[in-house]
């Protein structure tokens, strides 16, 4: 079947290490938002008003799939949230009090607010790659009163290890993925970008054959196994290439601008 929705990861996948668009990668982008029925959706990691930067540059309508599908949100003026999956308060406060005790740096999302208990060059690093200004806390517990849509974990060593306790302990009520290296994000159960993407589908009557999903990491993976369509690109770990149908060129290589011409502005 034919294309009727592509659904697109940003870092890695849209955007570059210098945190810009390829011209190539806008242009193939807005040929589809502008000259075809195909609809477009940005799904990512990054909280709701971190993604909006990107998504204005891409001209997308479509709602935007959040935190790792944690949040799916309109761009109208009046912003309305479509759906929302936080993790259970209770939850999030026994791992958060685990976190702490394990000096780990955690930052906690709330209401689009994001809260960080750490101040270091792996802080500053991700406020400029989210183009957010976090809220520095010295005990995140103070403001955990509201369950929080998503919880992440900076580390460079412990990642591996954090992955395989959390899901041991709290397995039950959250999922946890890694977004990259050094980054573990967790969200409610059963929360992932294709759940999200899918929601968007079914109310538009698009089947799952229809889509295709272009990612670059394991947070992209429930998406492009799923999709009728799953394309990894060539920057991301070969495991996951392994499980796409096809795979692009590099982000460097403006893959996306490549496997939309070829799959989808070739055929509309």
């Amino acid at each position: 079947m034919s294309i009727q929705l592509v659904a697109i990861d940003l870092d890695g996948t849209t955007v570059r290490h210098d945190l810009t668009i390829a011209p190539a990668v806008l242009k193939a982008v807005h040929q589809l938002v502008h000259h075809t029925p195909v609809k477009v959706v940005v799904a990512t990691g990054r909280m709701h008003p971190s993604a909006l930067t990107y998504v204005r540059q891409l001209q997308t309508p479509e709602p935007v799939v959040s935190y790792q599908g944690g949040m799916v949100t309109t761009q109208c003026n009046q912003q309305k949230t479509l759906h929302h999956s936080p993790i259970h308060l209770p939850t999030a406060q026994a791992l958060l009090a685990e976190l702490k005790a394990d000096n780990f740096n955690v930052n906690v999302y709330i209401n689009n607010q994001l809260y960080t208990n750490h101040s270091n060059d792996k802080a500053a690093y991700y406020a400029k790659m989210a183009g957010v200004e976090p809220v520095l806390v010295d005990d995140l517990a103070t403001v955990l009163t509201a369950p929080p849509t998503k919880m992440m974990v900076i580390d460079d060593n412990r990642i591996d290890e954090l992955l395989l306790h959390i899901r041991a302990t709290y397995g039950d009520t959250v999922d946890c993925i890694r977004s990259r290296t050094d980054f573990c994000e967790v969200v409610a159960k059963n929360t992932s970008k294709w759940n999200a993407v899918k929601l968007l589908a079914d109310d538009w009557g698009i089947p799952d054959e229809s889509i295709m999903a272009v990612g670059d990491q394991e947070n992209d993976l429930s998406m492009i196994t799923a999709a009728g369509l799953g394309v990894a690109m060539g920057n991301a770990p070969a495991w996951i290439q392994a499980q796409a149908k096809v795979v692009a060129p590099s982000i460097d290589e403006d893959g996306l601008a490549a496997v939309l011409d070829e799959y989808v502005l070739s055929v509309v």
